[in-house]
């Protein structure tokens, strides 16, 4: 069988199509969540369907289509998000979320809906922080 994806630390890739054209469904698939009708996924050489979903999912990072913030405080200046924190009550200490550095950092669409200016900032972070991991990235438009 042909493998679908060996991902090589460092790099980028991004999946670009319209609604329903499958990019959702591919995520699924790397996550173990859909098993693939044919082929495989392999990450570092390893088939993900056949080592185990904690092992699994340790290794990877989502920022989902609808990403949902949970309780907790993070110091966003890391994210160059500084000036807009501030204006908030609890300036830095205010709830936000910083993903897990992993070796697969995957956004399902998570950019599409934000300006081509912040969409640059955030692409400049991943670029800086993730830099030795591989970013997939599935959006509607090239970024």
């Amino acid at each position: 069988m042909e493998d679908f994806y060996r991902p090589t630390g460092g790099k980028k890739t991004e999946i670009v199509g319209r609604t329903v054209s499958g990019k959702s469904p591919l995520i699924q698939t790397l996550f173990c969540l859909v098993e693939p009708t044919a082929g495989q996924i392999l990450i570092d050489g390893v088939n993900v369907s056949i080592i185990g979903l904690h092992d699994l999912r340790s290794r990877l990072s989502i920022i989902p289509q609808d990403p949902t913030m949970f309780k907790g405080t993070s110091r966003l200046d890391k994210c160059q998000l500084g000036d807009e924190v501030r204006t908030k009550e609890g300036k830095l200490d205010s709830p936000g979320v910083l993903p897990k550095k992993s070796k697969v950092f995957v956004l399902n669409e998570a950019t599409t809906s934000f300006d081509t200016t912040t969409d640059g900032m955030i692409q400049q972070t991943l670029n800086r922080h993730f830099n030795d991991s591989t970013v997939i990235m599935t959006d509607h438009r090239i970024v």
